[in-house]
């Protein structure tokens, strides 16, 4: 028989096991329920980025897009009111927390790639080679914003009934520093080209009056073209003066990444067979280079888009086009910020 002693000593013990549960229960059912909370302020705010991030990126695609207001809209000269009506029209197609999204602060301006200065910059700024147009969008749940802001189910135990949650998303577009494979026609073009044919002011090619279009030119090698005339076969990041290296890269682009500053071998020769497997009408998008020196690699120092009108081989030996604007490189990228616009500009990037 157990002695009485021990008996009552382990039914003590037991109590004294019972009272503990009973004081640390509430305790652990408040973390329980703050945990519940918590995650759901987490939820409502990863649905609020994702509705930022929608209507930042849909702001910042139509930055360059002309509209009745503004038919002038480009790159260089954008379309601000459009592009942060279009924002906040985005906003709406959105839920968090069960809501319908209503309204959002939309701001528009530059930002700079290195943030100097911090922040969005005023549209009447004149922007620097690293200030980018941007869409900058901020969705609250909070008093007088989206109804209000979030309840919160266990929180009023501790006096808290109500937690403001937002979120913001930065969305730009860039002048390309950075190609990806396939983006590129293989011909490098001479940068003094644009001195002639491109309105660096109006971010645009410049006007034949004659035409009331942009001015049609021939672009051919320099063994039969002056410098400010002439564009060479390239064959990117290697040197393969072949007539069947050139032709795939025709049909293909650049095999690899590349970006300004990088160097491009510029071919010798005129290969004038190459000139029948020229696809046109076509907009492409070419390397641009200080120099065309044949046999040699120059750096690239731009990325241009052309509009093929013509491609003549024979004793002529030329591309002939004209310099286009609004050409939106799916396969362009940022890259290092320093893209000089030249008519390309990016898809939108999220930086924020």
């Amino acid at each position: 028989m157990m002695p009485i002693l021990k008996c009552f000593n382990k039914t003590k013990q037991q109590g004294n096991v019972l009272i503990l549960i009973a004081l640390m229960l509430p305790v652990l059912l408040s973390f329980v329920a703050l945990a519940i909370d918590i995650g759901r302020i987490y939820v409502v705010k990863n649905e609020l980025q994702n509705a930022a991030d929608a209507a930042a990126l849909r702001g910042a695609a139509v930055l360059p897009k002309p509209d009745a207001a503004f038919p002038t809209a480009n790159y260089a000269h954008p379309n601000w009111v459009y592009a942060q009506a279009q924002a906040q029209s985005a906003v709406g197609l959105n839920q968090a927390a069960n809501r319908n999204l209503s309204d959002a602060l939309v701001e528009v301006g530059y930002w700079n790639v290195h943030q100097t200065p911090e922040g969005v910059q005023a549209i009447s700024i004149t922007p620097t080679l690293f200030d980018k147009p941007a869409v900058r969008v901020t969705i609250r749940l909070a008093t007088g914003h989206n109804g209000g802001a979030l309840n919160l189910f266990f929180a009023p135990i501790f006096g808290e009934s109500f937690q403001e949650v937002s979120a913001t998303s930065l969305a730009l577009i860039a002048a390309p520093a950075q190609v990806s494979p396939g983006a590129l026609f293989p011909t490098a073009m001479a940068s003094c080209l644009f001195t002639y044919y491109w309105d660096a002011a109006a971010g645009k090619p410049k006007i034949d009056p004659a035409t009331g279009k942009p001015y049609v030119f021939k672009i051919g090698s320099a063994y039969h073209y002056p410098p400010c005339a002439s564009g060479e076969w390239t064959t990117f990041g290697v040197d393969a003066n072949n007539v069947g290296a050139i032709r795939d890269l025709i049909q293909n682009g650049n095999p690899g990444p590349l970006s300004i500053g990088q160097n491009v071998w510029v071919q010798t020769g005129s290969k004038t067979a190459l000139y029948a497997d020229v696809i046109f009408p076509k907009d492409v998008l070419v390397a641009v280079v200080a120099n065309v020196d044949t046999h040699s690699f120059q750096p690239i120092v731009a990325f241009a888009p052309f509009h093929i009108t013509n491609s003549v081989g024979g004793a002529s030996k030329y591309v002939e086009g004209y310099f286009i604007d609004d050409y939106k490189g799916s396969l362009t990228d940022i890259g290092d910020g320093s893209g000089v616009d030249y008519g390309a500009y990016t898809p939108p990037i999220l930086a924020q």
